[in-house]
């Protein structure tokens, strides 16, 4: 009849749908979806519990969800719009509300159909006791509340993955969240936190995945921003910070934070794989991690090679050493298996009978007993007839001379073996797939193979299911609606072998194919997948593309503050540029290049870095062989020259960056160079002038243009004027002011939250309050700066504050404890290179050693000091080291009449010229300092009542700061005198 609508049943018995007479196949994870709604008829069934009951263990995107609910509704014939039979419920999941019969469902007593012959069983993990029982102590400590970091070591094939997989299948651990990421092998720098990114995305797939998410958008929404498979594009939106936001430190913080949170109530055991092969930031990221001190159910497990088949340089083995020499971690190296292991595994394999005495020891002789080449040994003795069982018991036909003609020599000689008896279809295959990687889409297989991507999808399934050399891992689905399973090698082993095997033509082009493949699955998005289509570009020696992708994943890895990697990538795109012919985009390219490595060298390096000044230089050139005035580039120039103690370079640079900006009318070029000016003006001994230019900057500076101010440099524009400005009011003579001021600067850079713009503003603070003579106070500061530098690896600011904090020890009374501070920080400023503001930091050093008693020292620190303000132009702090010299001199002269014959002359002059410059600069701060040393001086020596008019003169212009130290000690001068 017209109208009449079918009856709709799901066949069990035959895995189809029933449409009327039609049977429509399904796959099986759609016929798992559908069984799953019909359990739940009428019930609003989530996505995540759909997720686990069709992919239990792996992890996948809603994407891949959503893709199998539609061929559900085609194969119903359904529509979305108006739904007879699946209804979406908005972001949440699904309710089948037509009705669907189920048929086929076999009876109780019914025989089982045929199935296919079981995969093959690797057998039980054998010889390893010791190691579970001490993993298993270790888990049961970090469960307790003592965070735990271990490391498994071992060589290729010792059964480190397996030792984790039986330590996660044991009672004690079957109930904790688990996050599990896998390092993947990379031809050049590789994507930074990747494995981590992959832990976190399988918790929130997990059971208590939503609470997962929940807690990383409180406390990770930088990470969570970073994973569109696990939010939804709005909420990605949302999250996404404002660009020059992230930073390494914040990253590192957020993963800290969040990971502390998710074992505050239940243990959390984070496994992260092949180590040697992961990116720095990651290494960054457990070292954080495992040196925090707070209490959590944290059980940190990660897995690694030997040292020697790490890559020259690799942070591996510095982090592994560090941590163990502050009890920060444990770690267990796997040994070979000894003879009576391998007989319990062959004992374990040769079921209903004992196996051949004589086998066990033959391959440990022939294995030595490496598990992996064991498994594989006994493998191909099985399945090539020569291992049987008959007659009751099991023997080994032809003897035991089979082992050593049948079987290869090593376990790589035994991959390339089985290599060799597969059928030729079944070898390109996986050839094609050790090109896609360790883990791949079959689409990227087929798109290698220039095969259709269902047969190849198929076949690899097919593979998957002996467990020989693939693995299945759920599905993919890509922005262009492309759909396929995903697989992997069970082995990292296998996949080098097979990929070295091949013949390097062959290879070539199937990198090729699959870079143009998933270039074009993902679209706009395939910058995502930067690194991966580089490493594909370069190694089909399309060099044009590959320099493309390195530029965009050295963007990438800023986003997340991965400097290294950051690093990593601009070199590489930057060393495949001479294979580019030269043109504009070429340029562009390697413009962004250098900048991008101009900035990592600076943050991770110092400002003073060779590398940054070569890569900034360069940048420079560039640009203005374009006829254009990068600020980035000139900002880093200008901090290479200014922290070298090129101060009257960084001017010119500065001017330089103004008179661009200005021509071009950028608004925060401009801001920056007047910064820039005011930085040089206030070195140059022009305070006036230079707290001018930071006045000028900050009016004019927007905090809604952040963004645009840290494209040009990563320090926040308004918190480095107002630590200028701090210093400029205190020698203009406005102490207090200085003081609200460089208050300011600290709220300023709380505001952005970086831990770079607080260890700035505070080590500015600590200086200040030195100036202002308060000792507790200084050393307050400074330990919070050094204690920031410290931990977030900011060298820049570490020195400097290093410096202060020895000062106010020194100052309140642990004067040989200040001196030996001092010194270091003094070393290590030098040891980078820097000689900006080297001048203040050597008379803070000579003031200490005075009061130490060490005066002829204190002489030599600041003859070198007056040295070095000539050279670099630095004439900021001149009047106050020339006024701590005349002091010395002074000093030195009564009691060392032979030392310095003119001493006292001498020391007298100093102060002399101490008072003229800060006239001259009109520095009244440092002015009222040299009056009152004048003064004390001429007591002894004569024209005392000139020397007390200059002192009053000075005293009677300041407006505030009257309970300052400096100006107490003046004013009790002048009392005295006029009594």
């Amino acid at each position: 009849m017209r109208g009449r609508r079918e009856q709709v049943s799901l066949d069990v018995g035959n895995a189809c749908l029933r449409r009327g007479a039609r049977n429509i196949p399904l796959r099986p994870k759609d016929f798992t979806i559908l069984q799953f709604l019909i359990a739940h008829q009428g019930q609003l069934v989530t996505k995540d519990a759909l997720l686990a009951a069709a992919w239990p263990n792996v992890f996948v995107s809603d994407a891949v969800l959503k893709v199998a609910i539609n061929r559900l509704r085609v194969a119903l014939g359904d529509d979305a719009r108006v739904p007879r039979f699946i209804e979406t419920r908005h972001r949440r999941g699904y309710r089948l509300t037509g009705t669907i019969s189920v048929v086929g469902v076999p009876r109780p007593h019914a025989r089982k159909p045929a199935q296919a012959e079981p995969p093959p069983e690797a057998g039980p993990i054998v010889g390893r006791e010791a190691e579970i029982a001490q993993l298993d102590e270790w888990f049961t400590h970090a469960a307790g509340g003592r965070r735990h970091v271990a490391f498994v070591r071992g060589e290729a094939g010792l059964g480190k993955t397996a030792l984790v997989d039986l330590l996660l299948s044991r009672p004690t651990t079957q109930r904790v969240k688990v996050g599990r990421g896998q390092c993947v092998e990379q031809h050049g720098p590789g994507e930074a936190y990747l494995p981590l990114f992959d832990a976190l995305g399988r918790l929130c797939r997990g059971r208590g995945g939503l609470a997962v998410r929940t807690l990383l958008a409180r406390h990770a929404p930088s990470w969570l921003a970073q994973m569109p498979g696990v939010v939804d594009g709005h909420d990605v939106a949302n999250l996404t910070p404002r660009p020059g936001v992230v930073t390494r430190d914040r990253m590192l913080r957020e993963i800290a934070d969040a990971v502390d949170a998710l074992a505050s109530h239940a243990p959390l055991v984070l496994v992260v794989e092949d180590l040697q092969w992961s990116d720095p930031s990651t290494l960054d990221a457990l070292a954080m991690l495992a040196r925090r001190q707070e209490r959590a159910r944290l059980f940190i497990l990660g897995t690694y090679r030997p040292e020697e088949t790490l890559p020259a340089g690799h942070p591996l083995p510095t982090l592994i050493r560090e941590l163990r020499l502050h009890r920060l971690c444990t770690e267990l190296s796997l040994p070979l298996l000894p003879e009576a292991a391998v007989e319990q595994y062959l004992h374990a394999r040769c079921p209903g009978a004992p196996p051949p005495a004589e086998l066990g020891p033959a391959l440990h002789h022939r294995t030595d007993g490496h598990p992996l080449f064991l498994v594989a040994m006994t493998d191909h003795l099985m399945a090539g007839g020569w291992l049987v069982h008959a007659g009751g018991r099991w023997n080994i036909r032809g003897g035991l001379d089979v082992v050593e003609r049948e079987v290869p020599a090593g376990i790589r000689q035994m991959i390339e073996a089985r290599l060799d008896r597969l059928p030729p279809e079944e070898r390109r295959l996986v050839e094609a797939a050790s090109v896609a990687g360790m883990d791949w889409s079959a689409a990227s297989v087929a798109a290698a193979l220039d095969e259709p991507l269902e047969a190849i999808d198929d076949r690899c399934a097919l593979l998957a299911r002996r467990r020989r050399l693939l693995r299945e891992q759920g599905e993919t689905i890509w922005p262009d609606g492309t759909a396929a399973g995903q697989y992997g090698f069970v082995h990292a082993l296998y996949r080098e072998v097979i990929y070295a095997q091949m013949p390097v033509a062959r290879r070539r082009e199937a990198h090729r194919r699959v870079a143009l493949r998933e270039e074009s699955g993902y679209g706009p998005e395939a910058i995502k997948l930067a690194a991966r289509l580089a490493m594909h570009f370069e190694q089909a020696h399309d060099e044009v593309a590959a320099v493309r992708y390195r530029l965009h994943a050295a963007r990438n890895a800023l986003v997340v503050g991965g400097f290294q990697e950051v690093i990593g990538h601009a070199t590489t795109g930057l060393a495949l540029l001479p294979r580019v012919l030269d043109g504009l985009e070429r340029n562009e390219q390697e413009l962004g290049l250098q900048l991008l490595l101009g900035m990592a060298a600076a943050t991770t390096q110092g400002f003073a870095a060779a590398e940054a000044e070569r890569a900034y230089g360069r940048a420079w050139e560039l640009s203005r062989d374009a006829g254009r005035t990068p600020a980035a580039a000139l900002v880093g120039l200008y901090a290479y020259h200014l922290m070298r103690g090129r101060i009257p370079m960084a001017r010119q640079l500065a001017e330089q960056m103004l008179d661009g900006a200005s021509r071009d009318d950028d608004a925060a070029p401009i801001l920056w160079g007047r910064m820039a000016l005011g930085i040089t003006q206030m070195h140059q001994g022009e305070a006036s002038a230079a707290r001018a230019s930071f006045e000028d900057a900050l009016a004019l500076h927007d905090s809604r243009q952040r963004a645009a101010y840290a494209a040009i440099h990563p320090l926040d524009l308004s918190m480095v004027c107002l630590v200028h400005v701090s210093w400029c009011l205190w020698v203009l003579g406005y102490p207090i002011q200085a003081a609200k001021c460089s208050r300011a600067a600290i709220g300023a850079a709380a505001k952005t939250a970086q831990p770079a713009d607080r260890a700035c503003a505070t080590a500015f603070a600590s200086f200040l309050y030195a100036f202002l003579r308060e000792g507790r106070r200084a050393r307050d500061a400074a330990a919070a700066a050094v204690r920031l530098s410290a931990e977030h690896g900011l060298h820049q600011w570490w020195a400097p504050s290093l410096i202060t904090h020895g000062w106010g020890r020194a100052a309140l009374g642990d004067v040989a404890g200040g001196l030996g501070e001092m010194r270091q920080g003094i070393d290590a400023w030098r040891r980078a290179g820097a000689e900006y503001a080297l001048p203040i930091y050597l008379a803070m050093l000579a003031d200490v050693l005075g009061r130490d008693r060490q005066i002829e020292e204190a002489c030599t620190v600041l003859t070198e000091a007056l040295q070095i303000a000539q050279t670099s132009g630095d004439r900021f702090w001149e009047p106050e080291i020339h006024r701590i010299r005349g002091n010395m001199l002074l000093t030195l002269g009564p009691r060392q009449p032979h030392a310095i014959p003119d001493a006292r002359d001498q020391g007298t002059e100093a102060l002399e010229r101490a008072l003229a410059l800060a006239r001259v600069q009109q520095t009244r701060g440092l002015e009222l300092r040299a009056a009152v040393s004048l003064y004390r001086a001429a007591k002894h020596g004569g024209k005392e009542e000139e020397a007390r008019s200059q002192l009053a003169e000075v005293y009677d212009w300041f407006r505030e700061g009257f309970e300052t130290r400096d100006l107490r000690e003046a004013r009790a001068l002048l009392a005295a005198g006029s009594g």
